[in-house]
């Protein structure tokens, strides 16, 4: 037996868990390390790719432990070895190993080009993985998602969540309105999209209650809703998305943390204090603990504020580009006057959204988009396609402004509030198809927001089409009557045939 193993024997008689952390860093080193130096070290920790400092942290104390134990058990004779890991410099380590460690948290204006990919591209369920994306970065979260499984229509309450965990607690969370407002049209639905070779279909979908949010594909007609729930696809789901859109396979926790760490960065600017400063090691100001802890508090988190400032150390460079000096002060909602008493108080702080949000704009010249990529975790080719694919929607919505100058249907003329819309979705589009400019119009977000939910499309001699599904009112709020006509090219009419026979909801 070698000493590695004897010393992981020692450990799993004290503690399973602590020897099941203990084999994965030594798993598949055949070697013993006492006759290394701090280079040996180093590189031998650098080979484990480590995701964060606190993962350096951990590694440097097993190793101490074991160095230790040499030590104790007379395999060696000093305590040199305990001193040369202990003279590691866990900060410059990290600086080493970042560049090749996976991405955990995203920015906010990664957060919001994913909403509009989910929103633009994404074929099946897109108001359900919208709000199930946006629940969670908003505060809706804990460990094992009953919060969301068991989140109902009668739990909203205008922009106030009562939430529910499986052990009985509740508490209430305030959220944007444009969510809350998701989350009760998605109670209503009671099937989930699917898709197969012969096209896409409709499958009946059931919850826990019948006005449950998050309803799940009901396989077994005899089974109950309740046990079908055990095989909820949301948390694998997150994952496929966040793979699929950001290129990196993000947990449920990575968004809600990121979520957090956008409202907290804009609580410290509020106060001019700088994010390096908040979550430097040797800071105890009794104002950044209390901005923490408000948020902490708010989302019903279960950490307390120096396991946050752990978890996110290390990865603050990702939040750090967050720019709020041009944001509007009424676009947030102030909690520093709001005092957190019980579980069962509210607050909020986060901000309300325009309707509809053209972004991509953020994206408007190469620079631009290769600084986006920086912190995406893909290199290389990788890169290069986003960039490129970037370039060239931008280049597509600008023929389109180039073509039309204003909205289709309307006069909004304003160009930052003008969409490029795909009359054949991208994600439906043959790769000629994609940015060939008579595949779009240039419409408002209203129209566009419309036209996408295939609530109006137009006949081939531009006469609109509105949904039986549309109220009057929503006409009238919206702006569209039966009179509308669009100028239509030859080319605009194949793409039209396909929006009316596959988006157009209509009977």
């Amino acid at each position: 037996m070698s000493n590695i193993e004897a010393f992981i024997k020692a450990i799993e008689l004290q503690s399973h868990n602590s020897a099941k952390v203990v084999k994965s860093v030594f798993k598949n080193f055949n070697e013993d390390i006492i006759d290394f130096d701090i280079t040996k070290f180093e590189q031998f920790i650098l080979n484990l790719k480590p995701n964060s400092p606190r993962d350096i942290t951990t590694i440097c104390y097993i190793l101490r432990m074991y160095a230790k134990w040499l030590f104790v058990n007379n395999i060696v004779s000093t305590n040199e070895l305990y001193d040369t890991i202990n003279s590691i410099d866990e900060k410059i380590l990290w600086q080493a190993a970042k560049p090749n460690a996976k991405k955990k948290y995203i920015s906010y204006a990664e957060y919001q080009n994913l909403l509009y990919c989910i929103s633009h591209h994404e074929e099946l369920n897109t108001l359900y993985f919208s709000a199930l994306f946006r629940c969670i970065y908003e505060g809706v979260y804990n460990n094992n998602l009953s919060v969301i499984k068991n989140l109902r229509a009668s739990d909203i309450n205008n922009n106030i969540l009562t939430l529910h965990d499986d052990n009985g607690d509740s508490y209430k969370l305030t959220v944007s309105n444009q969510l809350a407002q998701d989350l009760k049209e998605l109670s209503l639905k009671n099937t989930l999209e699917r898709a197969n070779r012969f096209g896409v279909f409709e499958v009946d979908a059931q919850g826990l209650y019948t006005d449950s949010v998050f309803k799940t594909e009901y396989r077994n007609r005899e089974s109950k809703a309740k046990d079908s729930y055990k095989h909820h696809p949301y948390y694998t789901k997150i994952r496929e998305k966040s793979m699929e859109y950001i290129g990196s396979n993000l947990s449920p926790s990575n968004f809600y943390v990121s979520g957090m760490m956008y409202r907290i960065k804009h609580e410290l600017v509020k106060n001019n204090i700088s994010l390096e400063s908040a979550f430097a090691d040797n800071n105890r100001n009794s104002l950044v603990h209390s901005i923490i802890s408000k948020e902490l508090n708010r989302c019903h988190s279960t950490m307390s504020v120096s396991s946050f400032r752990e978890r996110v150390k290390g990865h603050l460079d990702v939040f750090d580009d967050e720019k709020f000096d041009n944001l509007s002060d009424d676009l947030f909602l102030d909690i520093l006057d709001v005092h957190i008493e019980s579980k069962e108080t509210h607050n909020s702080m986060f901000p309300e959204e325009p309707l509809q949000q053209d972004y991509p704009n953020k994206f408007d010249d190469i620079e631009s988009i290769e600084k986006g990529l920086l912190d995406s975790g893909l290199e290389g080719k990788e890169q290069e396609l986003i960039i490129k694919s970037r370039v060239n929607q931008s280049k597509f919505r600008q023929q389109l402004l180039d073509r039309y100058k204003k909205c289709c249907l309307c006069s909004a003329s304003n160009p930052d509030l003008l969409i490029a819309s795909h009359i054949r979705p991208w994600c439906e589009s043959e790769p000629n198809q994609k940015l060939d400019i008579e595949n779009g119009f240039l419409l408002c977000p209203n129209h566009d927001k419309l036209f996408d939910s295939g609530l109006i499309s137009f006949e081939n001699d531009g006469k609109i089409m509105i949904s039986d599904k549309l109220s009057e009112a929503d006409r009238e709020a919206f702006g569209i009557n039966e009179n509308m006509v669009i100028d239509l090219t030859d080319a605009n009419k194949g793409y039209l045939k396909h929006h009316r026979q596959k988006r157009f909801k209509n009977g």
